[in-house]
């Protein structure tokens, strides 16, 4: 049986969409770049960051680290919960199986607050706050 999903946009959630795409377009996509630059070179060297495409533009929906290792994360973020072990999952029959990619990249990965309305000087406070955990 196949369900079908309409997911055609009344006038109202277009009217507020509209605003948004010219949003993207002028200025946020921008401004979400250049404070993924600023981050880029804060933590080259010390974290892995996200792969960017040669010839690709990132939306920089969020800003996700990769630790060199668990240690390096756990000084980062105290406990980590892969999302299949989450307590919201315990209905599911698969709850309670062992994911060792989904684990193991848990073990290693945190996101940090990206958006185009980020500050340069709250960018740097995030940026201080997990120079000063990696170190």
């Amino acid at each position: 049986i196949r369900v079908g999903v309409n997911s055609r946009l009344d006038n109202l959630q277009a009217a507020i969409l509209l605003p948004k795409l010219e949003a993207l377009a002028e200025y946020e996509i921008r401004d979400r770049e250049a404070a993924a630059g600023r981050y880029g070179a804060a933590f080259a060297g010390k974290l892995i960051l996200p792969p960017v495409p040669a010839h690709g533009q990132h939306s920089w929906y969020q800003y996700t680290l990769l630790a060199a290792d668990t240690a390096q994360r756990e000084r980062l973020i105290a406990h980590p919960t892969p999302m299949h072990a989450l307590p919201v999952f315990r209905a599911l029959e698969t709850y309670g199986e062992t994911y060792p990619n989904a684990v193991e990249y848990c073990d290693r990965t945190i996101s940090i607050p990206m958006h185009p309305y980020l500050e340069a000087t709250e960018q740097q406070q995030i940026i201080d706050a997990v120079l000063e955990a990696v170190r």
